[in-house]
């Protein structure tokens, strides 16, 4: 994307086109130069355009379409006055840019129009030059004064003058003069960062993908076939939603990474701006962060731009990304800092594990700041395909699409994409035998070992590698072989390179330095490889089932093959530092202990030579190779070897034992250690005693008292002077901090620690106050500071005396004793729903001494993101939010998305006022992300209260959907005659999922197979059942109807749901199980059918035909019992109804067998216990075994706590406290063990939630109180409107009364009408009493909402029946529409057909009598008599007679109709 420039001047004029020229030649310039984010896109102008005649004249196409769009328009006046034209596009731009257009204007006025020294000169030069004012035409000043008068400006508008001159050279140069001050200011957004972006729903896949041919559909890409994972697709949104900034995406090649983000980019941030990073841009993209400022026009300052607009960087393989640009370390650490500080930048990117880990490896200080902001970056890794129901799942619908069905990763399963990479690695190895073929092997094995011992790859390596294969080849020889090899990996998608390598840049004579080092290259240090990806794994899988000598690669599994690497790596580069790095990166395999020994025999044997070439880094080989010794006595031969060979046994050497130690539990005790290090001399460091601290402590206080007792401050007391501090080894401190931080476990622990840390700070700080002048503090910073800190020589030059001197200093100083992000991030770990903790870590945060400083200046968004992020409920989350945004004065989006996702249902109002406070401030829905919609719209309580939020989305998505139905699958009613009072699923859930899915916003998204799971799990007969089977077959192409059907009989969550539903027979349910069995194949079964028929089997009311049917379930289990993949719920079915009596043992414990098969799978879901809890109640086992089943979870429960859904329901304790009613002692343990699991509800009966209750019981002046109170309180919730309302209407007052009050609330409060619902209208109209008024209430025609109840209510409404029938009958027929996909299965459908019935025939309307023959059938149909109310104006005999006469063959019909009142209806 580059610049658009709009000329404007008369069609003809020399100056114009001299302008562009210059610009022309601007634009060739730049490209030379490399500046590919500095061109011009396109220069328009009108004479060259076309001009066609079409619906829109020409120049109203460039006022209104081109002129918005461009980025500067350029009007050029060499005369005192313009075309009317001309000025208009002037009119057109200043409005655009004053709209919110981001164009720049500039207006080139001739200081002395064609050359002339007076008026009366000008005069006549334009007679002379045929140029005279026309009528229309109009003097530039006026036109200015127009402008400043059109927008009430006071000041004039300045133009850029230039000198007339017959080349046009003064215009020219004041052109590119303009252009280069307009790019020095940054006033072209083009240039900015967001002038790289596209929208997200713009973007094509093979753009995100770095190998484009992996987005071909001839390759296996289909646009249309995507199964959304939850745990890929929503954890990669929850992850953004909950603040992260930088998002790494790692698995195996073809684990479905890339795609997942293409899916994200184009479906959840289809309007966000989304910038694809490349080798490419990457450095463009750098050039304008650090240029992406706002000019400070006044004193030519520039300042850092914060109203940067969210935007998403997408960076498909992060690591050949960067290292194809040929990037320097610093470069990246820079690059992902300038990511953080703009918080609003997501960077999302894409790797294989290896690689990614490789990449932090090879940029250590990238990995510390990743680290160090870790709850912002945050790493999502795609997990091999494996055995869970989800898994089980997503198998089943690869297997209905593909024909492969089998595979760790999504790409095994896709036919296409296998061929092409079989395609690749045919080509790579069907050279057999050939002088290109044996080339293209050793150059794959120089890949292979550049990437292993460098982490990085770097060409020139792998060619050195070659080369000394081909040591006695001649160079002509060699250079053409190279050429023809890279060409070939090149040609075949195999290898990519950064930089297209040519004969003329092979110099066989040059050394180079890459990484610090100086060694011999004959290609240049900055070319760089990649492999494919998916290449290279197809390569890898393929060396396993071929003899060794055909294999391309080393076997790191083969010690001939592993030891050739070696030799081959180490004969390439002898150095020291080549040891070190194998050692360090060895692969761990079945024979590494045998490849360190290798290493070590190479050190042995060419020791002199290493030992005086590089001493220091043959202790540090030594060191690693202790660390690594696979025995004590191994341990012993090394430290005997070292001091053979005057290699210092120091604290590295400590280190390294403490590694080994740690790695061999019974080896060398923390008393051995001490002594090793007595005898050998060697002083603490606060390295050492970071190691020791981790090796010799278990808890807090054990750590707490080994620091204590003064080992750190007497390393510390070593160091005299300021300088000191930063030529030790300050981050070792650091490092213990983190050690403490991570075994605190409570506030006290959170206090001392931060006590023991200010301590050495304050003593830190004392040695910058002995500073005494100005040089000594300049020399610190030059030589002391800046080897720790990068930015120290930047800034020296704006320290003019000793104060700023010290100040610089005492920040620095403060960086270096700062706590860590990760020391903060473990506080804040051991925080979790701890308000207090929380509240005390932020009082430190906030009073910024010590060592906080630095966090609050650097850290402080970073650490209040932890806060909410582990605090237990919105409100505590959002005052965290409150205090972070205060000083800021600023929103951030996804901080508030964080705090959304903990509200409670109690808290909802709250969260909705500040969610609408956050809305109004930032402008409205338009310049909010729908993830926080989606977010607001989770924490719904009801639909009424969402439909709010619906109304205001330009757009949704299918989670707005799966959202709004998960708030219906939560609708519960009481179970009558419950005294604690419980609660079942509404049976009318599936009445408003229909509603919800029929919405017209909705609609589109509503054949997901995820939406489709949660309309079965909602049905509750048959016939609701063939209505989402309908939307399956009615909105999906033919193909993809048979699919999605195939995916639904596959998928065990619906197979499940469905087997369960009481109105399905037992035989039934064992053809879907036995269905699922058959699908399966030769593969394992899910257990959840299974489980879910055991079940539905002891629900069965017969006593025959539950033994029989458990009969053939034990059957079925027996003949299947391998291939059943076994889990939890699986064995809490078996153990519930076919082996209750085996769930104790003889002594009344829970029995081993039920432990280890309940253990063996890994139980994480409460319910499982909670369903043996409820069904030992049911099978009256008593309380002692109740409660001893009970302790066993309790006890599995605290052994695994990280799971969140282990945690107990509090129905456990309902039912214990049944148990143990007359057991007085139990229920008082049971009640202070819920007590301490639960406590205190935090809801409250003041709440907007439960206001219902209270409107039950208020009279009409009460609720229109209560309403008003609500309003007064900054939000009315629908929901809450609407049961008062409903309440309102059955109050002490009439409904005219009722309906006066709440038009006097309405005229008082007008805006809550925007919290109308489609059952606030209902209601309003059943209270009106007037047409006109009820008429105020209906939709237009055509707009009418799939809602049962406003459709039921104008359909027997009386009045509009009696104005206007057709109202009547288009609700009516709404409404039938409804129950003819549903079913008439409640009275309330027969109660609506009755109202209906009745207008027609008291009004006797054109055409009642097929109307009345249409709804009298439907009783008919369904067997059910019609209320004797109906015919109350008009008998039933004489509407029998009409019928009979105007439908004499349906008289059969008519007959059968029946009749009833209360008294036959209570006989029925």
């Amino acid at each position: 994307m580059g610049l658009k420039i709009v000329l404007s001047s008369s069609r003809r004029l020399d100056e114009k086109n001299k302008v562009i020229e210059k610009l022309k030649l601007m634009d060739k310039a730049l490209s030379m130069l490399g500046k590919q984010g500095k061109r011009i896109e396109y220069i328009y102008d009108c004479e060259t355009a076309s001009t066609v005649f079409g619906l829109m004249p020409k120049q109203t196409e460039i006022n209104n379409c081109l002129i918005p769009k461009c980025d500067w328009l350029i009007l050029l006046a060499p005369l005192k006055h313009v075309g009317d034209k001309t000025a208009g596009e002037l009119v057109a731009a200043y409005k655009a840019m004053k709209n919110g257009a981001n164009l720049v204007i500039n207006v080139f006025a001739c200081s002395d129009p064609l050359g002339a020294k007076n008026e009366e000169e000008y005069q006549q030069k334009l007679v002379e030059n045929d140029c005279v004012k026309a009528d229309s035409d109009v003097y530039l000043e006026q036109l200015l004064q127009l402008l400043r008068d059109s927008y009430e400006q006071i000041d004039e508008h300045y133009v850029v003058d230039y000198r007339y001159d017959s080349d046009c050279s003064s215009l020219v140069n004041k052109v590119s003069e303009q252009f280069d001050l307009l790019v020095l200011e940054n006033r072209f957004p083009v240039f900015r960062v967001d002038g790289m972006s596209i929208p997200g729903h713009t973007v094509k896949a093979k753009e995100l993908y770095y190998d484009e041919n992996r987005a071909a559909e001839e390759n296996g890409f289909n646009e249309k076939l995507y199964y959304q994972r939850e745990s890929v697709d929503v954890a990669l949104q929850n992850k953004i939603t909950e603040g992260g900034r930088i998002v790494m995406i790692t698995g195996m090649p073809g684990a479905g990474k890339t795609r997942a983000v293409y899916e994200f980019v184009r479906h959840r941030i289809p309007d966000e701006k989304v910038i694809l990073l490349n080798y490419g841009n990457v450095h463009d993209l750098i050039r304008r962060f650090k240029t992406d400022v706002d000019y400070n026009v006044a004193d030519g300052s520039v300042e850092v731009r914060k109203t940067l607009d969210r935007i998403y960087i997408i960076a498909d393989q992060v690591r050949d990304v960067f290292e194809m640009a040929g990037m320097e370390s610093s470069e990246i650490l820079d690059f992902f800092q300038r990511l953080l500080k703009h918080k609003n930048i997501v960077f999302i990117g894409t790797s294989i594990k290896s690689a990614y880990d490789n990449f932090k490896n090879n940029n250590s200080k990238v990995r510390d700041l990743l680290m160090a902001n870790d709850n912002l970056c945050q790493e999502l890794e795609i997990k091999p395909i494996g055995k869970s129901q989800a898994d089980a799942k997503f198998v089943a619908w690869l297997r209905m699409h593909f024909k492969y069905s089998s595979g760790e990763t999504v790409g095994d399963y896709i036919p296409r994409l296998n061929d092409y990479v079989e395609k690749i690695v045919n080509r790579l190895v069907s050279q057999k035998d050939t002088e290109l073929h044996h080339f293209v092997k050793n150059f794959l094995r120089a890949c292979q070992l550049v990437s292993t011992f460098r982490y990085s790859s770097p060409l020139c390596l792998v060619v050195m590698l070659v080369r000394k294969k081909y040591e006695q080849m001649s160079a002509d020889i060699f250079s053409k072989n190279l050429l023809a090899c890279i060409k070939y990996l090149q040609d075949n998608n195999a290898v990519l390179f950064s930089h297209e390598l040519n004969g003329n840049m092979i110099n066989y004579s040059a050394d180079s330095i890459y990484d610090g080092e100086k060694l011999y290259s004959i290609v240049p240090v900055n070319i760089n490889f990649a492999f494919n990806e998916l290449v290279w794994e197809e390569l890898l899988v393929r060396e396993k089932t071929v003899p060794i000598a055909e294999r391309l690669l080393y076997d790191w599994t083969n010690f001939f093959e592993a030891k050739n690497a070696i030799l081959s790596f180490y004969e390439t580069f002898p150095t020291a530092t080549s040891l070190r790095r194998m050692v360090a990166r060895l692969p761990q395999t079945e024979i590494y202990n045998e490849c360190l020994e290798e290493c070590r025999k190479i050190a042995k044997e060419n020791l002199s030579v290493l030992m005086e070439e590089d001493k220091e880094e043959m202790g540090f080989f030594y060191n690693l190779l202790i660390g690594r010794a696979e025995s004590r006595r191994g341990v012993r031969m090394l430290i005997r070897e070292m001091r053979e060979n005057g290699l210092p046994v120091n604290e590295s050497t400590m280190g390294e034992l403490i590694r080994f130690a740690k790695n061999h539990p019974n080896s060398y005790t923390p008393e051995e250690i001490e002594d090793f290090q007595v005898e050998n001399s060697i002083s603490d460091s606060l390295y050492s005693i970071s190691r020791k601290l981790e090796y010799f402590t278990d808890t807090f206080d054990e750590a707490y008292a080994f620091v204590s007792q003064g080992a750190v401050d007497a390393v510390l007391a070593k160091v005299r002077s300021v300088n000191g501090l930063f030529v030790s080894d300050m981050m070792s401190l650091q490092r213990i901090y983190g050690i403490l931080a991570k075994l605190c476990a409570n506030a006290e622990h959170i206090r001392l620690l931060i006590d023991f840390a200010n301590g050495r700070y304050a003593w830190a700080q004392s040695l910058v106050d002995e500073v005494r002048n100005y040089d000594a503090a300049l020399d610190v910073l030059e030589f002391g500071a800046s080897t720790i800190f990068d930015d120290v020589l930047a800034r020296l030059d704006s320290i003019d005396n000793l104060v700023e001197g010290k100040a610089m200093l005492n920040e620095y100083v403060d960086r270096l004793f700062s706590l860590t992000n990760a020391a903060v991030v473990f506080m804040l770990g051991k925080s979790v729903h701890d308000t207090p903790m929380l509240k005390l870590i932020q009082s430190y945060l906030e009073s910024g001494e010590g060592v906080w400083a630095s966090v609050k200046a650097n850290r402080r968004e970073v650490v209040y993101v932890g806060l909410i992020q582990k605090s237990e409920d919105f409100s505590t989350a959002y005052a965290f939010y409150q205090s972070w945004r205060e000083p800021v004065g600023e929103h951030n989006a996804r901080m508030l998305a964080m705090c959304l996702e903990l509200t409670k249902k109690h808290e909802y109002k709250f969260a909705v006022k500040a969610f609408n406070s956050f809305e109004k401030e930032m402008g409205g829905s338009a310049k909010i992300s729908l993830i926080l919609y989606n977010q607001i719209l989770k924490a719904s309580p009801t639909i009424d209260d969402a439909s709010v939020y619906i109304k205001r989305l330009p757009y949704v998505d299918d989670y707005t959907l799966s959202n709004l139905l998960r708030i219906v699958d939560n609708y519960k009613i009481k179970v009558q005659g419950s005294s604690e009072g419980h609660k079942r699923p509404s049976p009318k859930r599936f009445l408003y999922a229909y509603e919800v899915v029929n919405m017209p916003k909705l609609k589109n998204y509503r054949c997901d197979i995820h939406v489709i799971a949660l309309l079965f799990k909602m049905a509750v007969s048959l016939q609701q059942e063939e209505y989402v089977w309908k939307i399956i077959r009615n909105e999906k192409s033919e193909n993809d109807s048979v699919g999605m059907k195939r995916m639904v009989e596959a998928s065990d969550e619906i197979n499940t749901m469905l087997i369960k539903k009481p109105y399905r027979s037992i035989d039934d349910a064992f053809a879907i199980v036995e269905n699922v069995r058959r699908l399966a194949g030769d593969g394992k079964m899910a257990p959840d059918c299974v489980a879910a028929l055991c079940g539905k089997i002891a629900d069965c009311k017969d006593e025959d035909e539950r033994s029989a049917a458990f009969r053939r379930w034990d059957n079925f289990v027996s003949e299947w019992n391998d291939l059943i993949e076994k889990d939890e719920f699986f064995y809490s079915a078996l153990y519930r109804f076919r082996k209750l009596d085996a769930l104790f043992d003889e002594t009344g414990e829970v029995s081993e067998v039920f432990r280890n098969d309940i253990e063996g799978v890994k139980a994480t879901q409460s319910r499982t216990f909670g369903n043996i809890l409820q069904t030992l109640y049911n099978r009256q086992m008593g309380c002692e075994k109740m409660w001893k089943f009970y302790c066993y979870y309790r006890q599995w429960y605290e052994k695994n706590s990280s799971y969140k859904t282990l945690a107990p329901f509090r129905n456990f304790f309902i039912f214990l406290k049944k148990a143990a009613e007359n057991n007085k002692e139990l229920l008082e343990t049971i009640g202070q063990e819920e007590k301490q699991l639960w406590g205190p509800s935090k809801a409250e009966d003041s709440n907007s939630i439960f206001l219902h209750t209270r409107f039950e019981k208020g009279s009409s002046a009460d609720i229109i109180a209560m309403l008003k109170a609500e309003i007064e309180g900054g939000y009315l919730m629908p929901a809450v409107l609407n049961s008062a309302l409903e309440r309102l209407a059955k109050t002490d007052c009439s409904p005219q009364e009722a309906y006066l009050a709440v038009m006097e609330l309405l005229r008082e409060y007008p805006d809550i009408e925007d919290v109308f619902t489609p059952i606030t209208r209902s209601v309003l109209i059943c209270l009106a009493s007037d047409f006109e008024e009820k008429k105020r209430w209906l939709y237009p025609e055509g707009e009418e909402p799939v809602i049962e109840k406003l459709l039921g209510v104008v359909s027997t409404d009386k009045v509009i029946a009696a104005n206007d029938i057709t109202i009547t009958r288009r609700y009516f027929d709404l409404w039938k529409n409804i129950h003819d996909d549903l079913g008439f299965d409640s009275d309330g459908n027969f109660q609506t057909l009755s109202g209906y019935l009745r207008a027609e025939i008291e009004n006797k309307h054109d055409g009642y009598l097929e109307r009345v023959r249409m709804v009298v059938k439907i009783y008919v149909d369904h067997g059910r008599p019609i209320w004797w109310n109906t015919f109350k104006v008009v008998p039933w005999s004489q509407i029998c007679a009409d019928l009979i006469k105007a439908y004499p063959d349906e008289r059969h019909v008519w007959e059968k109709v029946e009749i009833y009142s209360v008294k036959n209806y209570r006989s029925r």
